[in-house]
């Protein structure tokens, strides 16, 4: 469920995202999740950030979420 609304996030426009946070668009059972914590502690998200810079982020870094299960270098 979670991933559907990555991927949305991560192709709407920007000024969809307008000026909300990160818990604006995502449900608290989101910032439960294995992903959450891979991406706050590797980007230091937090909840309140912009929904526009963590977009940028997802999009930049898409490549490494495949990696996001294994702790190796």
């Amino acid at each position: 469920m979670h991933i559907l609304t990555i991927e949305r996030r991560a192709l709407a426009p920007e000024a969809m995202l307008g000026k909300t946070s990160i818990a604006d668009q995502f449900g608290p059972t989101f910032f439960k999740t294995n992903f959450w914590f891979m991406l706050c502690t590797t980007f230091a998200f937090q909840p309140w950030h912009s929904a526009v810079e963590f977009k940028r982020y997802l999009v930049r870094f898409a490549h490494m979420v495949s990696g996001f299960d294994r702790h190796s270098r």
